[in-house]
């Protein structure tokens, strides 16, 4: 399967980050105006600009709160949906641990197993930075701060 670089330079500035070299704008990238994805190889346009508008929708929807939203988004930066989108696991246990810390209804045992699954394969300073990315998250979507999330 081709993979398709998609970099949400958006949410990456949003958590006060910058683009690493991993996620730098692809050498030869077909800008398409849906705010701030980016898809690699001029072939591949019309299948992207498709995840990509899921993406956005759910971009969105996570930064309302949403919680599908949020999982899809977390599923996306930790697991690449499917080997489509350019990973970020940091920033996907992030939005893992803001799931956890919504107090949303909907949270469930799936949602604490992906959490201790994806995060679990962080290193000490990859959990470090998703911690510091959850607060800023949350803090951004909830207008709170964070709790303290087991895991």
């Amino acid at each position: 399967m081709r993979r398709w670089i998609i970099a949400n330079l958006s949410t990456l500035a949003a958590v006060g980050l910058t683009a690493s070299a991993s996620l730098a704008q692809p050498a030869e990238v077909v800008e398409l105006p849906l705010n701030g994805f980016y898809c690699a190889g001029a072939d591949e346009a019309t299948s992207c600009k498709k995840m990509i508008s899921r993406l956005e929708a759910d971009n969105r929807k996570a930064w309302k709160g949403d919680y599908q939203g949020q999982r899809n988004v977390a599923f996306c930066l930790s697991d690449g949906c499917g080997n489509m989108v350019l990973p970020n696991r940091s920033l996907g246990c992030a939005w893992r641990i803001v799931i956890i810390a919504s107090g949303s209804p909907k949270v469930d045992t799936t949602d604490i197993g992906n959490l201790k699954v994806y995060c679990g394969k962080l290193d000490a300073a990859e959990r470090s930075a998703a911690q510091a990315q959850a607060a800023t998250l949350f803090r951004t979507i909830y207008k709170r701060e964070i709790g303290p999330v087991a895991w």
